[in-house]
């Protein structure tokens, strides 16, 4: 989910430990904010608050049903509200902000939005993930798949999430006096039944690759797909969502390559499987680079095996790493040999520098291999917000000291831009 927001800002992000970063449940922001967004103290102590609204509580408000193909409309007020019992002592979420609460329940998968059109305070800052669970927990919650503040004609947040759950949620409404979230608030939310998964959405129904000496590519898409397995820790990055597809093939040699192409902006993780759906054994995955938008088409990733077994048949799942492509599409291909004619001379120019420690914390070392030139370096967080920039003066195998003390835990974007290219690449702090 990180092309996504390019004109977005995120307002904060959660605190957090290691211990949160696990498979499916990554640290993560929950907040969307406008351009606009300056940032907000919301720790105010309850008892300056007055009285709290009557939903100012998880554990006070009821289920409302949402019909998938329908909507609600949720009004209330967040004036006076609080975080008691709203977050999991410990969690991520505690001190996220406070929050007054809806309920609703879907009874299939949905792609859900929540827009807050026609509020008169014009919200530039709301709370945007659902929690499954009361007291909310960064363990256990859905973060949005887009947003913006321009489908609303006066500027309110419009958010989005993907591919839901059929389930029982709760829905937050952040009070957040310094960017307008006051006041009585209308909002919104509906409901649209996903689209039909892939033929190739289980295991059971992994298409088969043909493995040969050329890459010939076989187009898939994740669109509709659902999670059969839950997002792994790969290359030291984990994700919230895995929406997987499936796919197969005999090994014709013991050094293989598998190879997935994205098409714009899908973020690929490949994992390697042994056995068969009733009895997978993971093999290892590959998560090592960043969908570029520029030219030559986007980056591959590729995952080459020296142990096979000739005659075996092993299995590939491919998702798109936070699910928030476009386009959801990409192509992939199995060839003989180690990296062999599968096209990927992209992945050079991402060889040309590199970052490390990796992950690590405070500062770091960007190592260039490129050609002299002056470049830009820009870091990301999750959301595409700009959270450290810098021109350089880049030296053929310098290597420049790149201070990111103060960021949070958590996934970013480092992007290079020198020589008329742009690369990215992925970087945990922690």
């Amino acid at each position: 989910m990180k092309h996504f927001y390019t004109t977005l800002f995120l307002a904060a992000c959660l605190a957090g430990t290691a211990d949160a970063q696990k498979p499916g449940q990554p640290v993560r922001s929950a907040h969307l904010a406008s351009p606009a967004f300056v940032p907000h103290s919301s720790h105010v102590a309850d008892a300056q608050r007055g009285s709290a609204p009557a939903n100012d509580e998880c554990s006070a408000v009821s289920t409302q049903e949402l019909a998938v193909g329908g909507s609600l409309t949720l009004t209330g007020n967040v004036d006076g509200a609080t975080e008691t019992n709203d977050y999991e002592a410990g969690s991520g979420l505690e001190g996220f902000g406070p929050v007054v609460w809806h309920k609703f329940s879907i009874a299939g998968c949905a792609d859900i939005t929540v827009a807050y059109c026609g509020t008169a305070a014009i919200y530039q800052n709301v709370a945007a993930f659902l929690a499954r669970t009361c007291p909310a927990t960064d363990a256990d919650y859905v973060l949005f798949s887009g947003g913006d503040f321009t489908s609303c004609s006066d500027g309110n947040a419009t958010v989005r999430w993907i591919a839901v759950p059929a389930g029982t949620y709760y829905l937050p409404v952040l009070y957040d006096a310094t960017n307008s979230a006051v006041g009585p608030y209308t909002i919104s939310l509906s409901a649209t039944a996903c689209p039909l998964p892939p033929p190739n959405d289980d295991c059971s129904g992994a298409i088969t690759l043909t493995s040969s000496t050329v890459c010939t590519p076989v187009s898939g898409t994740t669109m509709g797909a659902t999670e059969e397995m839950a997002a792994i820790t790969c290359n030291d990055f984990t994700s919230g969502i895995a929406n997987e597809v499936w796919y197969k093939f005999v090994a014709t040699a013991t050094t293989q390559t598998i190879a997935v192409a994205a098409v714009e902006d899908f973020d690929a993780v490949i994992e390697l499987f042994s056995g068969d759906c009733a009895a997978l054994v993971s093999m290892g995955c590959e998560d090592s680079t960043y969908p570029s938008t520029t030219t030559p088409p986007p980056v591959h990733e590729q995952m080459i095996r020296t142990d096979l077994t000739v005659g075996t048949t092993y299995y590939v799942r491919v998702y798109d790493w936070g699910h928030a492509s476009a386009q959801h599409q990409f192509s992939i291909c199995v060839v003989e040999g180690s990296g062999t004619n599968v096209g990927v001379s992209e992945v050079q120019n991402v060889a040309d520098w590199s970052i490390y420690p990796n992950p690590g914390t405070g500062v770091f070392n960007l190592q260039y291999g490129g050609m002299t030139a002056k470049g830009t370096i820009e870091v990301f967080d999750l959301t595409g917000r700009t959270v450290h920039s810098e021109q350089a003066q880049l030296v053929t195998g310098g290597v420049r000291s790149l201070d990111l003390n103060g960021l949070a835990q958590g996934n970013y974007t480092v992007r290079l831009t020198a020589n008329g290219m742009r690369t990215e690449q992925r970087l945990l702090v922690k």
